[in-house]
């Protein structure tokens, strides 16, 4: 399992694949994500760090959203075990709290025994609540998914593969787009 990760300039924010990472990034550097989180709270995720490990602790995982559709369950431990995760973790740092993130990440993973590989944009806001607790909104859309065929036996004793993909810009027919080039197009 890995991660690989390309930080994306917040200025490509207006070339976003999902618009509602514009506006949420908007909301936040305005002060305003509260309002918005429950307008697209479907769509997003919630985290806070656990002090104690400094790793991430879901609070909230919108139906909608890449880690509720996709990443599934056991996420944050197959984030612990998987090559580059130094990097998805960076965006959670309590050091440098206070910065937002955008990037691009290409995470190839096992799921059931099934292998995985998700391409998506990542936005992860920070801001505190009340009690001073640190917490992270996070906005990832999907570039490009595809999963290992199931092989299923037929009536006829032959194999038949079944291929799920779903990429809204790549469809299995490019490599992994970066953001740089689909912004120059």
């Amino acid at each position: 399992m890995s991660f690989q990760t390309e930080a994306l300039p917040l200025s490509h924010l207006e070339h976003a694949l999902d618009p509602r990472q514009q506006i949420m990034y908007r909301a936040w550097r305005d002060n305003e994500l509260r309002e918005k989180f429950m307008a697209h709270a479907d769509y997003l995720a919630l985290l806070t760090i656990d002090r104690r490990t400094k790793l991430p602790v879901e609070l909230f995982k919108g139906e909608k959203s890449l880690a509720g559709k996709v990443l599934g369950q056991s996420w944050q431990k197959d984030l612990t075990q998987s090559d580059g995760s130094e990097k998805i973790l960076e965006a959670y740092d309590l050091d440098r709290f206070g910065e937002p993130t955008y990037e691009y990440v290409c995470h190839d993973g096992d799921r059931r025994g099934r292998k995985f590989s998700v391409a998506y944009e990542r936005l992860v806001l920070p801001f505190k609540i009340g009690g001073g607790l640190p917490q992270f909104v996070t906005l990832s859309t999907q570039v490009a998914f595809e999963i290992q065929p199931i092989v299923a036996q037929s009536h006829g004793s032959d194999l038949v593969p079944s291929h799920i993909a779903n990429s809204r810009i790549l469809l299995g027919k490019e490599e992994r787009a970066s953001l740089v080039h689909r912004v120059s197009e």
